[in-house]
């Protein structure tokens, strides 16, 4: 800033990406008016096919620094969502061996008061993350280009909310733990596609390959990761189905953290069809 502060006007303009060719553009422009006032009418298009050459130049070096931009906010979106599932991921690791060391107690042996007290104190850890994935799944709505990805930590965070209930009511057995085992596998798949995406990117400076600009805006993952994840999905959606019909076989769901929960699953294969269709299609090109 102190540099900026130091440095004059003319300095300054001198430095603003595409100036030189502008004012050069510029400077043939006028002498195609003194041509074309003279009746010069051959040099008068020498100078203006000359002007149009100078605007083509300084769109092309606004276009790359723009793509350059695109690149370094992309890079830093990467890193600041990896970074943030890790934090997540770490979180649900504890939360996961704090439920199994739970489920280890046999029944006769709890008490009742330390169990609910250990069990409450790993919801309201869960809760944490829940409030987490909603300000992931805010950012990549934002940034827009993504299909999968705001599906799949949006269908995690309702894992997590039915993962803090049902510790909140004391149950840690199987149910419980296999929402537990879904939500590490989604924060670990979508971790790995981030940190490829970033590796990708540090490569294709060095390769020559990094022309996304002249193809529009990079998407935040290739298509690949995305198809992975709504396979993701759909593997999730099934064995939830298969293990809440073991849980309730010969029985309806009565509390309604369970009922509220199977009937976001019976929503969950609407979503993940549409989002499949929108990767079809190129939607989030």
């Amino acid at each position: 800033q102190q540099q900026g502060q130091q440095q004059s006007p003319q300095q300054q303009d001198q430095q603003t990406p595409g100036r030189e060719q502008l004012e050069q553009a510029r400077e043939r422009m006028q002498q195609a008016i003194e041509q074309l006032q003279q009746q010069k009418h051959d040099e008068a298009s020498d100078e203006q096919d000359a002007a149009i050459a100078r605007l083509e130049e300084m769109k092309a070096e606004l276009e790359e620094i723009l793509r350059q931009l695109r690149e370094e906010e992309q890079g830093l979106f990467l890193a600041m969502l990896e970074a943030r599932f890790q934090r997540m991921l770490e979180l649900q690791l504890d939360i996961n061996n704090g439920t199994l060391k739970l489920d280890r107690v046999p029944p006769e042996e709890r008490n009742d008061d330390r169990h609910f007290t250990r069990s409450t104190k790993l919801s309201r850890d869960e809760s944490k993350n829940v409030t987490e994935a909603e300000k992931a799944l805010m950012l990549l709505k934002e940034e827009g280009s993504s299909v999968a990805f705001p599906e799949a930590v949006e269908m995690m965070r309702d894992n997590m909310q039915a993962v803090s209930g049902r510790l909140e009511r004391g149950l840690v057995a199987d149910t419980t733990q296999l929402l537990e085992r879904l939500i590490v596998e989604s924060l670990e798949e979508m971790i790995f596609a981030l940190q490829r995406e970033m590796e990708k990117q540090d490569q294709e400076p060095q390769d020559g390959e990094g022309q996304q600009g002249e193809q529009g805006d990079p998407s935040l993952v290739d298509a690949l990761a995305e198809l992975k994840m709504v396979r993701s999905l759909q593997s999730q959606v099934n064995r939830l189905t298969q293990q809440y019909g073991q849980a309730f076989e010969g029985e309806q769901a009565t509390e309604p953290e369970d009922l509220e929960f199977l009937q976001k699953l019976s929503v969950r294969q609407l979503r993940i069809h549409d989002a499949t269709y929108d990767l079809s299609i190129g939607k989030n090109r």
